[in-house]
């Protein structure tokens, strides 16, 4: 069993294979440079190149190619994929451009882009089916009625 590589290591290899499989080199030499790299006499296979193309693929999405595993006994906090933030100033104004948005605006836009769209959505021919859809799955007072003057 080898050694675990350092970072500067494995950003070598990923060079390597982009090169290997672009065919800027052979097979046998990047197995070569490989070897040279980890230090040891390892059986270079398909799983090799496997486990390669698996790093790869979770240090493009952000990964941390360092291992956690061999400087404490647990898997530390970070390690993994980090979560997609959403940021908060993108969220506030799409809230502001609603709320001064007017009524008959919105009835504009929603029936010149999106009312086939709704109905397609929905399986329905009558937005009054919609509304009642979206009422009755987001438990909406459906006591308040909105009269929308939508194209039939």
């Amino acid at each position: 069993m080898g050694r675990q590589l350092k970072i500067n290591e494995w950003l070598q290899v990923f060079d390597l294979y982009e090169n290997y499989k672009n065919n800027k080199i052979s097979k046998r030499a990047f197995e070569y440079e490989y070897l040279k790299i980890c230090g040891s006499n390892k059986i270079f296979n398909r799983y090799v190149i496997r486990w390669i193309k698996i790093k790869i693929k979770k240090y493009n999405l952000g990964m941390n190619i360092e291992s956690k595993t061999g400087k404490s006994p647990k898997k530390g906090k970070g390690s993994g994929r980090p979560r997609k933030k959403f940021p908060l100033q993108e969220i506030e104004n799409r809230k502001r451009a609603l709320k001064e948005i007017s009524k008959e605006d919105l009835e504009w836009i929603v029936d010149e882009f999106y009312y086939d769209e709704i109905l397609k959505k929905y399986n329905t021919d009558s937005i009054e089916e919609v509304i009642k859809k979206i009422k009755n799955k987001k438990n909406l007072s459906t006591t308040k009625k909105y009269h929308w003057h939508f194209r039939h």
